[in-house]
């Protein structure tokens, strides 16, 4: 899982579809005109992807996804899931001051807890539980992200439960401007030399995540050479 710096949205997952599937894909829609779900999802799926579709009525194909569910293989409806999650974190990071990306991504995550489309089998990944706390944090949602924390900090591996429940108070407490508050939470995982102690966390990215958000209350707080 390649993650983005500590306030952007790391992407879990990447696959891309190559480019000549587009156009089967269309062709098949088109010439033959199936009227077949996971043909159409695929579809429109695309066409947001090249701009053919308005990004206003993308939470409405989200709902068609959810409401499928039960007639998709699971294997094919994580992989329009991964996709669609794709699309929005793409589209987050290249508008980084547009509302309309970051609040669709947060309704994503936000209809898909409630369906359990996000957790595995095993639970909740320690990434997912560090985008949706972002989201929700750069979109000004504090309250619902202090409740999801409660709920579902639970649901990640024992091991990872304390790391995950410290690096979600530092991420608020940072988007809230309580910059002593996210340093104090940081230092308990950073010693003041900033050099990271072995995680319980075996994932280089999320370190370095770490890393980066505590530079930045440092930087924020001029207490950094």
């Amino acid at each position: 899982a390649a993650n983005q710096h500590a306030h952007a949205v790391s992407i879990p997952l990447q696959i891309q579809l190559p480019s000549y599937v587009h156009v089967l894909i269309s062709q098949l829609d088109i010439a033959l005109e199936w009227d077949n779900t996971l043909i159409r999802l695929y579809r429109d799926l695309i066409r947001f992807q090249l701009g053919e579709l308005q990004p206003d009525r993308f939470i409405g194909w989200v709902d068609d996804l959810l409401e499928a569910k039960s007639e998709l293989s699971s294997e094919d409806f994580l992989e329009l899931f991964t996709l669609a999650q794709n699309l929005l974190v793409e589209q987050v990071n290249l508008h980084p001051n547009e509302n309309r990306p970051l609040t669709d991504l947060l309704k994503f995550y936000q209809k898909n807890l409630t369906q359990g489309s996000i957790q595995s089998k095993t639970g909740l990944s320690f990434g997912d539980f560090k985008n949706i706390i972002t989201v929700a944090a750069k979109c000004g949602e504090f309250k619902w992200a202090e409740m999801f924390m409660r709920d579902y900090t639970g649901q990640l591996s024992a091991r990872t439960q304390k790391d995950s429940e410290i690096l979600g108070k530092a991420i608020l407490a940072y988007y809230q401007r309580n910059y002593d508050l996210a340093r104090f939470l940081l230092e308990k995982v950073i010693p003041k030399n900033n050099q990271i102690r072995a995680l319980s966390v075996d994932d280089p990215f999320l370190k370095l995540d770490l890393r980066t958000i505590y530079l930045r209350v440092l930087l924020v707080t001029k207490d950094i050479d």
